[in-house]
């Protein structure tokens, strides 16, 4: 619904369907996962605080929140809209800075906000039964579910500066508990046996990126 730093996109559909009615997703980022399949039970868990707002905001805004929010010209920068909360404008900075992992202010002939937010408001309905919650989605008990696990690269973070990920505990985590795991990773983590899954085509370069994956029956 907005952009962000590894969002998957436009490989969304490669991943296994859900075996589940509740799909999880510990790391939530910008949730391709569980949009693809929205209307299951949703819950994600996200720590860096600027994105769970913006998902705070969007399970409790109207269609009409979305298309009130003004429009852009190159040149605006939007730390100057004071009519703007907090997660408006972080909203508006994703869109505005697409593809990172921190939200931009100024607007420049890139920006796409005018038609985003159209497209948003006509999506934002499918998010309202959606649950967030602003924690570390480890330290919760895991159970029957589909878990969409989509942790900061170890390496390419691009950005993403906030908090540590324990890829040790997912690795324990994945492979013992109940449950179907879908893992992502790119060519250059090696803290589960990745396979490989598509080529992702970025601005500046182009990565691998892999799945680990395991059914509520067997590993794959």
């Amino acid at each position: 619904m907005f952009s962000y730093y590894g969002a998957k996109t436009k490989i969304i559909g490669k991943y296994p369907a859900p075996q589940f009615a509740r799909i999880v997703e510990p790391f939530a980022g910008s949730a391709r996962y569980a949009l693809h399949y929205w209307d299951r039970e949703v819950i994600l868990y996200e720590t860096f605080s600027k994105v769970f707002a913006v998902w705070e905001y969007l399970i409790q805004a109207s269609q009409q929140d979305i298309l009130d929010l003004p429009d852009l010209q190159i040149g605006d920068d939007i730390r100057n809209f004071r009519s703007l909360s907090d997660a408006e404008r972080w909203l508006i900075g994703y869109q505005l800075q697409r593809g990172n992992a921190r939200p931009g202010c100024l607007v420049n002939a890139r920006c796409r906000w005018n038609t985003d937010k159209i497209r948003i408001a006509s999506e934002v309905h499918k998010v309202k039964h959606w649950k967030v919650f602003h924690q570390d989605g480890l330290i919760e008990p895991w159970g029957n579910a589909t878990y969409f696990v989509d942790p900061p690269y170890t390496v390419q973070k691009h950005g993403y500066t906030h908090g540590t990920v324990n890829y040790e505990e997912i690795a324990k985590r994945v492979e013992k508990e109940n449950g179907q795991f879908i893992v992502c990773g790119n060519s250059d983590d090696k803290w589960l046996p990745f396979k490989a899954l598509s080529a992702m085509h970025g601005i500046k370069k182009t990565h691998l990126e892999c799945m680990w994956y395991r059914n509520a029956t067997k590993s794959k």
